[in-house]
């Protein structure tokens, strides 16, 4: 059996301390973003700062610290770092649109995989938003 689906949901966290600071900014964010007023500050800040914490900080970085090393492994967590995100989304973006949040999520994982630093996810993750708010969105309304 491969290491990758022995993992169990109490061990995601590489250690107690991973495990504080993840949840710790992902609840100021989620905070932050249902009491702020302004949608861009949400979109371009908030949300990929939750969403980086809880995806990339969270669940990818403990299965690449638990199974990493495995063969395959790394590409294997991609993707189910990446389907699982998309699934998020679906809620929110129902159908295709909600889907193809997969496609951003596998390069913003090879990007923390490669780098295993936050900020450049999360600058990321804020330019495709920032790409879907003002150039995909307007020519969908259209």
């Amino acid at each position: 059996m491969s290491r990758l689906s022995v993992v169990h949901f109490s061990n995601l966290f590489a250690t107690p301390a991973t495990l504080w600071f993840s949840v710790s900014i992902a609840l100021v964010a989620l905070v932050a973003l249902i009491v702020t007023p302004a949608p861009l500050v949400a979109l371009l800040v908030l949300a990929p700062l939750l969403e980086e914490t809880v995806f990339r900080g969270g669940i990818q970085h403990a299965l690449l610290t638990r199974c990493g090393s495995a063969p395959g492994a790394r590409f294997a967590i991609n993707l189910f770092t990446a389907s699982v995100f998309a699934a998020a989304h679906l809620f929110e973006h129902p159908g295709v649109w909600g889907a193809l949040t997969f496609l951003p999520a596998l390069l913003i994982g090879a990007v923390y995989q490669g780098r295993r630093r936050l900020v450049p996810c999360v600058a990321l993750h804020a330019l495709f938003n920032a790409i879907w708010l003002f150039v995909a969105s307007p020519l969908l309304s259209a």
